[in-house]
This record gives structure tokens, sequence and C-alpha cells, in this order.
């Protein structure tokens, strides 16, 4: 755990004032986060097809590996500059505004909005991977990841333009699509396998509208997943044969499958 964050340092400063006569560095191990303890001990174990039909708030978790990233919704979006806020924002006349903010700031950043189409064996659903989790895992931030993506964009509209100078249209018209660009990076995500830790709240959520589940902590470490199956005596990516695609909007289904599996 990094102790310099403002988090640590409020449950340092917390831990003290119950305890005055304790060291700074003596804080008991119990008290800090344990990831390991989180996903083999804290939360529950649900299958995408058990989470589906449950009706209890919570904090849970699950194994499965990653088919494909929709790409329907876009992979990132504007948000405030500030550091610790991760809220979207509008551009407004040059400021940057949210909804429910009165600040209003001249820069915005971008922050990850990835979503993860998952399988387990059971049943397939849509994880939603945020800020922190997606920047631990493909090692690059949001912004960094959108400025090197826009250079590859504009690169790809020059050889366009001058592919089409020397009249060779017919082979990019076949081949190129800048609607359908993205950054290469986020297939790092496909066919690989993780353990998701993510809250349920009922009320808010509609799994018949396809309501999205926004991960809390994506489980990246090999020894940890291990762990994790088998305690409860997973077969490791017994699901990952057979290929499978993204099922359209307007496709005619009773539940939220995002995947058909051939």
């Amino acid at each position: 755990m990094n102790l310099d964050i403002p988090a640590a340092q409020d449950l340092k400063r917390r831990y003290l004032m119950k305890n005055p006569n304790e060291n700074s560095t003596s804080i008991p191990a119990a008290s800090m986060y344990s990831l390991s303890n989180d996903v083999l001990n804290e939360s529950v174990y649900k299958t995408i097809a058990e989470l589906k039909n449950n009706s209890k708030d919570g904090y849970f978790v699950t194994y499965g590996i990653v088919k494909d990233v929709d790409l329907k919704t876009n992979w990132s979006y504007r948000a405030c500059p500030m550091r610790n806020c991760l809220a979207g924002v509008k551009d407004q006349d040059g400021r940057y505004f949210w909804r429910k903010c009165n600040k209003g700031y001249h820069n915005d950043t971008f922050r990850y909005n990835i979503q993860l189409v998952v399988a387990d064996g059971t049943d397939s659903t849509t994880f939603t991977v945020f800020y922190r989790e997606a920047t631990n895992f493909l090692k690059k931030c949001a912004p960094e990841l959108h400025n090197s993506y826009a250079e590859r964009v504009i690169l790809f509209k020059l050889l366009l333009l001058l592919m089409q100078l020397h009249k060779f249209t017919n082979f990019f018209a076949h081949h190129a699509n800048i609607d359908e660009m993205y950054p290469l990076e986020l297939d790092l995500f496909k066919e690989k396998d993780f353990v998701f830790k993510f809250q349920v709240k009922i009320q808010f959520f509609n799994y018949m509208e396809n309501t999205n589940i926004q991960v809390n902590r994506l489980v990246t470490d090999d020894a940890l997943i291990k762990s994790f199956l088998d305690k409860y005596k997973i077969e490791e990516c017994p699901f990952q044969s057979g290929s499978y695609e993204i099922l359209d909007d307007d496709h005619e289904t009773n539940d939220t499958t995002k995947l058909r599996h051939h």
C-alpha cells in the first residue's frame, strides 16, 4: 500500500488520534487494505449467470476472460482536470463544466471508460473499467494513449491523402475506415483472464437493460488469480475455445448476454 496517498495519511491520522502512544509506522497490518484478503475472503463469488439472478446489494467477485472490447461506447471521456475528480465535463464556450459543479476550467483531461465483454462459461456480460484499473493494466494513462492515438490518426489521414493522389483509392476503399479505428493497446485486454471485484446496488441495477457493471478492482496478478481459482475450484479458462461476436443493440434478446458463441 502506498502510504503517501491522502487516504493512507488520513487512516494513520485517525488511528493515532485513538492510540496517541503508538509510533506512526506501527499501524497493525490488519488496518491495511489487502487486495488478496478482499478478493479471497471478504467478497462473495458469483458466476456471471448467478450475478444476473442476484437480488442483493453487496461486493462481489467473479472470474472471466475478455472476449472483446465493445467500442460502441467511446473508450475514453472528457473529464475534470482536477487530480482526484473523475467527473465528465462538457465544453461550454471554451470552458469545461460538470453539471453538478459550478467550477469551470479552461482545460480538461481524458479518463478511461473501457467496455469489456466478459465470458465465464456460464454466461457473458459487460464490465466497465475506469481510470485507475485501466491505467495499471495498460501501463499508460488515458491522456497519453489519447494523444498517441490522435497522432496515429493524423498520420493515417496523411497517408490516405497521399495514396489518393497516386490513385490507390480502391485499396483504401476496401481496407481503411477511420471510423472503425481504435488504439491497438486496447487489444491487450482480449483473451486475457481476470478476477473482477465490483459492487452491486440493486436500486441502480437493471440487468434487463444491459446495465454495465463497474469494476472496482481488476486483478491481474497470476498468483492471486490461481489462488482464487483453487479456492472456488474453477477450471482455468474452460470457455476459451470458439469465437464470439457482439450482438447489436437491436438484436432480440431477453437477457444481458452480449455475445454469441460459435
